[in-house]
């Protein structure tokens, strides 16, 4: 008879394959003296050898014995490069177990977490075939098992079919198998198996140096009507490939320039533990967990990174290590200039030994330190050269990546209500020096800040997402960041952005774009610049016509971002250009179209030139313009559209070469008062307005007002009953109302209920409307100190121009203000009723007059509480006057009597 061993056959139909999660080998394994060797992408060396019954038999693929994706967790490619073995069992019975048949090792060049372990084949045939050496008389089905005999380590059984972990061993989940991991049936006259070989993948849990299995086999006769087989041309060829686990980072994925900082899960790590990631592509290049947060590993917890701040010039930071068992390297990354990559110039190194628990990494330079969010990766691994460069694999390690907000050394600006305006200028075009004022908004008073020296800075524009003022530096063409100590710091120039662009306007919307504007004279051209990435962007840019419906304008020296439009205010490009008027012209930042809104006509006179260089924004939705020539600053309530007004608000400082700069989330809160307009009530009449300092919306307070509330208002409320403060808004007229009892024709006299919360004292100035005229005049005017923590003061007129008429209702206005109020005398009116005050209150009011009437009590004493016959008893007679009438005849009478 004629015996013949059937061994497993080469698949040569591969079905759709899917990727999978770890590093794997992707060139030919090399056998040579028995061991066969394989370096993974990260440079990890995997050898394999056997020994005893079991050798190294060729290099093969994971796929050659039947490929069924689903066997591998995850799908390995059916082109996998495998390591082919064979166990040989000649001695075993033709049925049952049989153990001592050898051992396989595998080793890694460095500590591998939990590996992976994907086999493929393991199964095959001994058969006893007649003479014709076709009919099979004898058969017997048999596998390898493999006896994990390293200790400390466990298996997980992934996937597979007809594959089975049992404890510590590896085998066949019915020992009737095939040779093929796609079918059981087995072709010609070989009887079909009971299933499939087994094939699939198993985790071998735990640190693996190198790992043994002690191989045995199992014997099972194939059917019952042919008697069992074994002889000394029996065996087992089967597949294994192994794969590891990996880390990734999670910065953005401009960090990684195509080639993912990644490494394989061994033992060391930074911190307590490590995940793994990347689950779904094979040797992937790209991380998985690339995105804007950098918090997306859960295991990224080896670094705790202290402030870093624009103005260090050193940095250091310690980082944790866990689980090292021999020397290694540690390095760090910061992105110190935020250009959205890790270079050399900003890496950090040390080394460490085994059983480390930690390492300092020094940044001894820092060199173009930019401020703003950035990110920090950091690599720990047994590969030095590999751990030293940002990116690519590594064979050992962790990957982690964290975001860092490089903050600057740079003060911010203030954003609470009634922020200044920001006015920059410099004096010449050579200027190296830009002078900053901060302007009231209100008064129009301005007070010298920090200037900016080295610098001609123009286009400025506050940003309300950092509180800090942008704008382009025309000695270094750069976007600069300024503070509020006068320090500005560049932040770049983005690419597109003209390199030499004579920026003169400029402003940053509420979502962090900085708009600048450069004009040509017959066109302007527009650049967005986002500023809310690591390094300043440009996002959009183009060109608008400074022909607006076939009329030409001229001159854009600012503009301010309001409510999704930047506004500008041109003139009329005319032959005559002082009297050229003044234009609202609106740019839409979504549409990017822009339009006439208003055309003022000339709003300070022919030699103003209506020239308005400072625009400013408030947050109520108002534009404010600065008149170059005259200082002037005008409101625009520019969501009234054509209909918009432009009223005088303060008058500010004149300027030239300059640009104007605000929070534009900052409300302007201010108090206006309520009589009718003849006493010049409402701001476009010059009404009288104070600045709430303190002011606190929730609770209607402020620092210094008249009684115990205050709201605030965007202009006077003028009505004949000096009420309309009263119904707009909270109720704020805590002062009144008064009943007057003339003391006289001409005298008065009201205690006025106040708040002086400043520390030092204001003054309490008022009017009452005397002779019933419509205007306060000078001679209806009193005053009184209000001492700091005052809650109450009393006006007292004399000398007024006319008798308190019984039963009229005459006029009153308060203002409670630390200003000095004066009176120019140039007009009928007091000058002190009307205009801006720097903080305080004002209350109009009506009096109710009423006549003063007379009453006097009498009462007598005694000298003597008991009296006694025959003495003198003296009475003292004391007359009151009771009434409201101050003249009341009280001549001493003589009285006499017992």
């Amino acid at each position: 008879m004629l015996t013949l061993v059937l061994v497993s056959v080469t698949s040569t139909v591969a079905p759709v394959e899917r990727a999978e999660a770890y590093e794997v080998g992707t060139g030919a394994v090399t056998i040579a003296g028995g061991t066969a060797t394989q370096t993974l992408p990260s440079g990890l060396v995997v050898t394999q050898n056997a020994t005893g019954q079991t050798r190294v038999n060729v290099a093969s693929t994971i796929g050659s014995r039947g490929y069924v994706s689903s066997d591998f967790t995850p799908g390995l490619p059916s082109s996998t490069p495998a390591v082919e073995y064979r166990m040989d069992s000649p001695d075993c019975a033709s049925t049952g177990p049989c153990s001592g048949l050898g051992t396989i090792t595998i080793n890694f060049s460095q500590p591998v977490l939990d590996p992976v372990l994907n086999l493929a084949g393991i199964g095959g045939n001994s058969l006893l075939y007649a003479a014709d050496n076709v009919t099979v008389i004898e058969a017997s089905q048999l596998h390898v098992v493999l006896n994990l005999a390293t200790g400390g380590l466990s298996l997980t059984d992934l996937s597979g079919g007809n594959l089975r972990v049992a404890g510590s061993s590896i085998t066949a989940d019915n020992d009737s198998t095939s040779t093929r991991c796609d079918t059981a049936t087995q072709g010609g006259q070989i009887p079909t198996a009971g299933a499939t070989a087994a094939c699939g993948s198993v985790r071998v849990n735990g640190v693996v140096s190198s790992l043994t299995f002690n191989l045995s086999a199992v014997y099972t006769q194939t059917t019952g009507s042919v008697p069992p087989h074994n002889d000394n041309l029996t065996g087992d060829n089967f597949l294994i490939a192994v794969t590891v686990p990996q880390d990734y980072g999670d910065a953005p994925s401009s960090y990684d320039a195509g080639n993912a900082a990644r490494a394989v899960l061994s033992d060391v790590t930074l911190g307590s533990g490590v995940t793994e990631d990347n689950s779904t592509v094979a040797n992937g290049a790209t991380s998985p967990n690339a995105g804007t947060s950098a918090t997306t590993d859960g295991q990224d917890s080896g670094v705790s990174l202290g402030p870093l701040s624009s103005s260090m010039s050193t940095y250091s930071t310690t980082v944790a290590i866990s689980g090292a068992s021999k020397a290694g390297t540690v390095c760090g990354w910061i992105d110190l200039n935020r250009n959205g990559t890790f270079e050399a110039g900003e890496r950090a190194c040390a080394t460490f030994g085994g059983g480390a628990t930690s390492a300092t990494l020094t940044w001894a330079t820092l060199p173009g330190l930019v401020a703003g969010d950035s990110y920090a990766r950091f690599r720990i691994g047994y590969d030095a050269t590999a751990t030293q460069l940002p990116t690519g694999p590594s064979s050992a390690g962790e990957v982690e990546d964290y975001p860092l907000m490089i903050t600057s050394g740079l003060p911010v600006w203030g954003c609470g209500a009634n922020a200044d305006g920001l006015l920059f200028q410099y004096a010449s075009a050579t200027s190296t020096t830009t002078s900053v004022f901060g302007v009231d908004m209100v008064t129009g008073d301005s007070s010298s800040l920090p200037a900016i020296a080295g610098r001609q800075v123009n286009a400025v524009g506050y940003n309300v997402l950092d509180d800090y003022v942008y704008g382009w530096d025309f000695q270094q063409d750069r976007i600069v960041r300024i503070g509020s100590n006068g320090q500005a710091e560049n932040v770049g120039l983005p690419a597109g952005l003209p390199a030499t662009g004579n920026f003169l306007a400029g402003d940053v919307d509420d979502a962090g774009f900085y708009w600048l504007a450069l004009d040509n004279g017959t066109s302007v051209s527009w650049y967005k610049v986002d500023l809310t990435t690591p390094v300043p962007t440009l996002v959009a840019s183009g060109t608008l016509s400074n022909t607006i419906g076939g009329v030409a304008y001229e001159f854009t020296f600012d503009w301010a971002f309001v409510e999704g439009r930047l506004y500008r205010v041109m003139r009329r490009d005319t032959a005559t250009p002082l009297t050229s008027p003044a234009v609202l012209v609106s740019f839409d930042t979504t549409t990017l179209t822009q339009m006439v809104v208003k055309n003022f006509g000339d709003l300070d006179g022919a030699s103003s030139g209506n020239y308005y260089g400072a625009l400013y924004a408030d947050g109520d939705g108002f534009l404010y313009a600065s008149n170059n020539t005259t200082g002037t600053i005008y409101r625009i309530d520019v969501a009234s559209g054509s209909a918009a007004t432009a009223t005088v608000f303060a008058a500010g400082p004149a300027s030239t070469n300059n640009d104007g700069a605000r929070c534009a989330d900052s409300i302007i809160a201010t108090d206006y008062g309520d009589a009718p307009d003849t006493y010049r009530t409402l701001l476009g009449s010059g009404g009288p307005r104070h600045t709430l300092g303190g002011y606190d919306g929730t609770t209607g307070t402020a620092s210094l007002m008249i009684g115990d509330a205050v709201d605030r208002e965007v202009d006077g409320a003028a009505t004949v009953g000096a009420n309309g403060d009263d119904v707009t808004g909270a109720d704020d007229e805590s002062a009144g109302p008064y009943t007057i009892a003339a003391g006289g024709p001409t005298a008065a006299a009201i205690n006025v209920p106040v708040t002086n919360n400043l520390g030092i004292p204001a003054t309490l100035y008022a009017w009452i409307d005397a002779n019933n005229n419509g205007v306060f005049d000078p001679s209806e005017f009193a005053s009184t100190t209000v001492a700091a923590g005052a809650s109450s003061a009393t006006i007292a007129w004399t000398g007024l121009p006319a008798a308190l008429v019984t039963g009229s209702a005459p006029y009153i206005r308060l203002r409670l203000t630390t200003d000095v109020l004066t009176d120019s005398a140039l007009t009928a009116y007091d000058d002190r009723a009307t205009g801006p005050a720097q903080d305080g209150e004002v209350e109009d009011l009506r009096a109710s007059i009423t006549q003063a009437t007379s009453s006097i009590s009498l009462t007598k004493t005694p000298n003597r509480t008991s009296l006694v016959a025959g003495q003198v008893v003296t009475y003292t007679f004391v007359a009151t006057n009771t009434g409201r009438e101050k003249k009341v005849d009280c001549t001493p009478r003589v009285v006499r009597g017992s």
